[in-house]
């Protein structure tokens, strides 16, 4: 840190830890900058997260039109944050009657790809694949 002139910094900040004390005179610089676009050629970027807790989390039943739009919600939300990618939980679109074979529900997959494809998201990841 180096010291700042007076006519540059802003408010000192003052600290305690005991009986010690110290003031400091900080200066913050901010720099204009600006990320391109996130799409095909950026880095695939996700967070995880949890669609079930989402409909709980705002009172919707899951999979109801409500829930439908609030996923999408965050999916614009996300993206914001530069998320491209989106995950696809292999139980949410598989189901087992009767522990027969595994099931593809379709209108389901082709809705969550809708969901995010229409926000902009490029990639698409799919978890580790076990017995559902």
């Amino acid at each position: 840190m180096t010291n700042v002139a007076p006519e540059r910094s802003g408010p000192p900040v003052a600290l305690t830890h005991g009986d010690d004390h110290a003031v400091l005179k900080i200066q913050v610089t901010v720099h204009a900058a600006q990320l391109p676009p996130s799409g095909a050629a950026s880095f695939p970027y996700t967070n995880w997260y949890h669609v079930e807790n989402m409909a709980s989390r705002h009172g919707l039943q899951p999979w109801s039109e409500g829930h439908w739009r609030m996923l999408r919600r965050y999916a614009d939300l996300m993206h914001h944050g530069r998320q491209n990618t989106f995950i696809i939980p292999l139980a949410h679109i598989f189901s087992r009657a009767d522990k027969g074979a595994p099931e593809l529900n379709r209108q389901r997959l082709r809705r969550w790809v809708r969901t995010f494809t229409a926000v902009s998201y490029t990639h698409l990841t799919l978890p580790t694949i076990y017995s559902v």
